[in-house]
């Protein structure tokens, strides 16, 4: 028990997501004792606001919201562990293959570099690269070359990391030094509004 309750105090966003996983769960195997039907249509009371008789309101073809929000929760549910399933299979069939023929493995692993050598986020990555050197080329001439230098990773990695890897690394001086080269060569014009 006490294991369990320093679990839940060191990882809460594992078990909030967890009890919000249960509870889903939990309406949509329940979905026929607590919902009425959810493509049931009534014309008459298309439109309705939140009500008793319908909580979350009814559509336009008079259909209660609160029915098909909790029986929609069961197909997204079959949708999001069917996917999970299939990638389990793939990914362990593609992982014994790879690890048992090296012509497999080569295959596999130059499809990873090329994935994992263009961002996915292309666009967003240069946005946030030119905001970075912008950032360090205003700030080095005002500031002492720390500054610089911690603005410069605190962009990427939170600035208490920042602060940390520069001095656990003695790498302020190399960095300030070469921060204006690295941002010629790494970041892109900036961006014209």
């Amino acid at each position: 028990m006490k294991h369990i309750s320093q679990f839940c105090r060191r990882n809460p966003t594992i078990v909030i997501g967890a009890v919000l996983l249960v509870l889903v769960t939990a309406l949509a195997l329940a979905a026929p004792l607590i919902a009425g039907d959810p493509v049931a249509l009534m014309p008459i009371d298309r439109l309705l606001p939140p009500s008793m008789a319908h909580w979350l309101g009814t559509d336009f073809l008079g259909r209660d919201i609160y029915a098909r929000v909790v029986y929609g929760a069961r197909v997204s549910l079959i949708v999001g562990l069917s996917v999970a399933a299939m990638s389990i299979v793939i990914g362990l069939t593609i992982g014994l293959a790879a690890g048992y023929w090296r012509g497999v493995d080569a295959v596999v692993m130059r499809f990873m570099d090329g994935l994992m050598g263009n961002p996915r986020h292309s666009a967003r990555h240069r946005h946030g690269l030119a905001e970075s050197c912008q950032r360090v080329d205003r700030h080095r001439r005002h500031h002492h070359s720390r500054s610089a230098a911690h603005r410069a990773f605190g962009a990427f990695g939170g600035a208490d990391r920042a602060h940390a890897t520069l001095y656990r690394s003695g790498g302020i001086r190399r960095f300030a030094g070469a921060e204006r080269s690295w941002c010629a060569i790494s970041c892109p014009p900036p961006l014209r509004r």
